[in-house]
């Protein structure tokens, strides 16, 4: 199984929130694969991957690695590859929807930092009242805290995640409708339908998470509501901006092929 190619699904880490710890596809794609592959040969080396030489190393060889993949389709389409490069600008995004989302993910970022600084404290609170708890009253503070820590790590995995694909999908529709060759427009639209649909699940998630910890701590109450409010705001943008994308078949993800 670990050297048949054909267990992957292609194109699955396109539209996936990157959360590889919770996924259940690890073992179908590609994209994970490979970087275990690139920690084991580090380990093997005695190389830290978090050193800035082996991480810029690591990009060198992805780079490397995607132009020649990119040289031999070219070469089955009996087109030629410049030998130097244009180098072209960074391409921005100038987007309402894309900057609320950048925004909003600001802002979870420091109700994170609060939670940070507040949750030793709550759990010490917690703790003390234990003796005074019955055992019913015991588990569900327990199971309280449980929830929060969850919730904490949803919102600090999808705080950044958000804007970045908000921007992704931006990006997508724009071209879609500037795209002057009809073959690859609907290509553009597709992975901004997927790309949308991503979106919307984690912001469900998000908004979910700021309601825990809204649940917990009065404190964290006057951020975390709004920001709970806003990210449903945003998936109803979507919604009306994106009408297609409950319907995306996001490959694995939403439809397992055989």
């Amino acid at each position: 199984m670990d050297h048949d190619p054909d267990r992957f699904i292609a194109g699955i880490y396109n539209y996936c929130d990157r959360w590889c710890e919770r996924c259940r596809f690890t073992d179908r794609c590609r994209v994970y694969d490979q970087e275990q592959k690139q920690l084991e040969r580090h380990l093997l080396r005695g190389e830290d991957p978090d050193d800035p030489a082996v991480f810029m190393q690591d990009i060198a060889d992805s780079l490397s690695e995607a132009l020649g993949m990119l040289e031999q389709m070219a070469a089955e389409r009996g087109l030629e590859i410049d030998a130097e490069p244009c180098l072209l600008p960074i391409e921005r995004v100038s987007d309402p929807l894309a900057a609320q989302a950048e925004r909003w993910g600001m802002r979870v970022g420091a109700l994170l930092a609060r939670m940070r600084t507040d949750l030793p404290a709550i759990g010490q609170d917690f703790a003390g009242q234990t003796d005074a708890l019955s055992d019913r009253e015991q588990g569900e503070v327990i199971q309280a805290l449980e929830g929060v820590r969850d919730a904490y790590e949803v919102l600090a995995q999808y705080h950044l995640l958000i804007p970045v694909k908000m921007a992704r999908a931006a990006r997508g529709e724009a071209k879609a409708e500037d795209e002057g060759d009809p073959e690859r427009s609907p290509v553009r639209w597709d992975d901004a339908l997927g790309t949308a649909k991503l979106i919307h699940e984690c912001l469900g998630k998000a908004a979910a998470a700021l309601w825990c910890a809204a649940e917990l701590s009065r404190d964290w109450q006057d951020e975390a509501l709004p920001l709970a409010a806003e990210a449903e705001s945003l998936r109803q943008q979507i919604d009306r901006r994106f009408p297609g994308h409950p319907h995306f078949r996001r490959p694995g993800l939403d439809e397992l092929p055989p």
